[in-house]
């Protein structure tokens, strides 16, 4: 274990594997100080969930509250949008 957890040391603080080291990845710190250019913005609900991306559809969950009072039903969405525009592709509740 001691091992292991040398080797993970060794491996993160040379910055050949893991690194935020502007030099190697190319990253531009100050690409983002004027804040995210936004691109597009869409309702898929409330609450917290990752995105996954697979060639030009981006797939994310939200939850959503349909109806009012006691007949309100609370659902889980999960929404496939495109990724250049962000049209809903498609919605499953």
């Amino acid at each position: 274990m001691l091992l292991a957890a040398g080797l993970f040391l060794a491996l993160f603080n040379s910055g050949h594997y893991v690194s935020a080291n502007t030099e190697h990845s190319g990253w531009d710190p100050g690409a983002l100080a004027s804040g995210p250019r936004i691109a597009w913005r869409a309702d898929v609900g409330f609450g917290h969930s990752s995105v996954a991306v697979k060639g030009d559809h981006l797939f994310t969950m939200g939850h959503t509250k349909r109806g009012e009072g006691g007949a309100a039903v609370e659902l889980d969405v999960v929404v496939c949008l495109h990724l250049d525009t962000g049209e809903v592709l498609w919605r499953y509740e």
